[in-house]
């Protein structure tokens, strides 16, 4: 009986008059997207590490860019505080276009074809901006970005600021050793066809507090190889359907209790995560002891 009431509330809140609630968006902007993105490297400090909040009143129609830092309109494309929006069958879409000042006074235009999807819980989500850019140049993006129903942590925005490396810490070598530069300071490693899927850089990383500790256990459920994915037995969890397969992706985002609480299907699945567990708690013990 819950259960069917539960799919009734959920078909509701995305049909008719249900959307009367306001709803809060965060989207943290990480590197890699960047990256994928094909921005200007020059560009990166502006906007990787940083969180687009979006107050979205399905009432009115309206979505409000309330964002901390001004600078995430030029990828929201709200400039002038809110848009009105079209509802779909799994979130909205809006567009729009606004036109910016560049460095040598020339007017650069943007169009904007923006989508937040949202899961049926309203927990999780993506922004998808598809921006076209005309003025000094003709160039298309196509950000793609995270979204969740809360804020993320100080060391969330650090590791996305970093890309996937996460937090790192330069290793000194002897100058003219292997990997060395005029500093004494290691050249990260190339990325090669042997690492390209590598979620973490396990001989820079430095896990200097919880948050980037977890992040570096999660990578290790799966390997450290972003292609691999583990199942859950057959019944739900959290967001999650029962059986469904899971990626790094899929559970980066999940707070200490969860993740080590999820119900895997394999045994030996299981058996690896339970010793993660038990290191994990024990490096958490000596971080907090050094803090």
């Amino acid at each position: 009986m819950k259960k069917l009431l539960g799919i009734v509330v959920l078909g509701l809140l995305f049909s008719g008059n249900a959307y009367a609630e306001i709803l809060n968006i965060f989207c943290l902007i990480d590197t890699s997207e960047l990256k994928k993105s094909k921005l200007d490297k020059a560009e990166y400090k502006r906007f990787a590490g940083k969180v687009i909040k979006f107050k979205i009143n399905f009432d009115e129609n309206l979505v409000y860019d309330v964002s901390e830092d001004s600078q995430m309109s030029v990828i929201t494309g709200i400039n002038q505080g809110f848009l009105n929006f079209i509802k779909t069958g799994d979130g909205i879409k809006y567009t729009n276009e606004q036109e910016m000042r560049g460095d040598k006074g020339k007017t650069i235009k943007y169009s904007y074809n923006n989508s937040i999807s949202m899961r049926e819980n309203s927990r999780t989500g993506r922004l998808s901006s598809r921006i076209n850019q005309s003025g000094m140049s003709l160039k298309r993006y196509n950000f793609s970005i995270p979204c969740r129903w809360y804020d993320y942590t100080d060391g969330e925005k650090i590791i996305a600021s970093r890309g996937l490396t996460a937090i790192t810490k330069p290793k000194k070598v002897m100058k003219g050793g292997k990997g060395s530069t005029e500093s004494g300071v290691v050249v990260p490693k190339k990325e090669t066809k042997d690492n390209k899927n590598d979620i973490v850089n396990l001989e820079n990383y430095a896990a200097n507090n919880t948050d980037s500790l977890l992040y570096l256990y999660k990578a290790k459920l799966f390997k450290n190889n972003a292609s691999n994915y583990v199942f859950l037995k057959n019944r739900n969890y959290l967001k999650f359907e029962r059986g469904q397969q899971l990626t790094f992706e899929d559970i980066k985002e999940l707070n200490e209790k969860h993740f080590f609480g999820l119900p895997l299907h394999n045994s030996s699945d299981r058996d690896r995560l339970k010793k993660l567990k038990k290191e994990y708690l024990s490096k958490k013990k000596a971080i907090k002891e050094v803090g």
